[in-house]
């Protein structure tokens, strides 16, 4: 019964030794997962702590802003104009008497409503040729500063703008002579004419407040009569208040002003004035 006991025993032992190597390899392979993972572990915490902490921006650097320039505010005014270039013509040429005034408004920054008027009388007193002329006229249009203001006080301009022009008056009886060689003159008269006309007009000018409030300035005025053909056949006005000589298409003209501006404080929503 030995030998067979012996090989009992053999078989026995040879099991039991595999059945701890099985647990050994299970073993091994546990402590080298725990091995990665701690590894791992190890790894990502010094790569969080070696990365710089983020810091705030202690440079003091403004941050960035438009840079489109604000336009200031207006202050806003009516100035009121007398056209004193024309009281001095008026004293140099007989043949004329022209009282002009303007006002203009500020709109907008940079933008001005314009309306002018005025009354003239003309008079022709040749020695085949008398009559007189009465007119007034209105204009309305709007002037372009080419100026950019520094504030809201800088109210000085230089300006280009546009005008439409309406004049009404009467052509007065207009008496004539014409002289012939070869017997006694002819004499007539040509009776009364009333008469509307209208024209475009381009201007440009300036504006300079003097001081407080008082201002000067000048215009040079291009104007295109556009009903002309009224006149056919007929004795123009030797003047029209506020156009010039009416038997031409296009006239020029130059005025110079004084005057002064009325002012007031713009108001806010809130009704407190700014």
């Amino acid at each position: 019964m030995k030998p067979y006991l012996f090989l009992l025993l053999s078989v026995l032992s040879f099991t039991g030794n595999a059945q701890v190597t099985a647990l050994q390899a299970d073993s091994l392979k546990q402590q080298a997962v725990a091995d990665s993972t701690g590894k791992n572990r190890q790894e990502d915490s010094l790569k969080t702590a070696t990365a710089p902490p983020s810091r705030p921006d202690t440079s003091g650097a403004a941050p960035a802003v438009s840079t489109k320039k604000q336009r200031p505010g207006y202050q806003p005014q009516i100035k009121l104009l007398l056209d004193v270039g024309n009281l001095g013509l008026n004293f140099l040429d007989e043949r004329r008497n022209d009282y002009e005034i303007s006002a203009d408004y500020l709109y907008r920054n940079n933008w001005y409503i314009v309306a002018e008027g005025g009354y003239a009388e003309g008079k022709i007193d040749y020695d085949n040729l008398k009559y007189r002329t009465t007119s007034s006229y209105l204009r309305v249009g709007g002037d372009k500063s080419l100026l950019e203001p520094i504030s809201k006080r800088d109210l000085d301009i230089v300006f280009f703008g546009f005008r439409y022009g309406i004049g009404m008056g009467t052509r007065g009886d207009a008496y004539y002579v014409v002289p012939s060689q070869f017997g006694p003159s002819k004499e007539g008269v040509f009776e009364s004419q009333d008469f509307i006309v209208h024209w475009g007009e381009m201007t440009a000018g300036m504006r300079v407040e003097l001081w407080q409030g008082i201002y000067a300035g000048w215009n040079f005025r291009a104007r295109f009569l556009l009903n002309g053909k009224v006149f056919e056949q007929k004795i123009s006005p030797n003047y029209i208040a506020g156009y010039g000589v009416a038997d031409k298409s296009t006239s020029f003209g130059f005025n110079i002003y004084l005057g002064y501006a009325f002012r007031w404080h713009k108001k806010s929503p809130a009704g407190h004035p700014q």
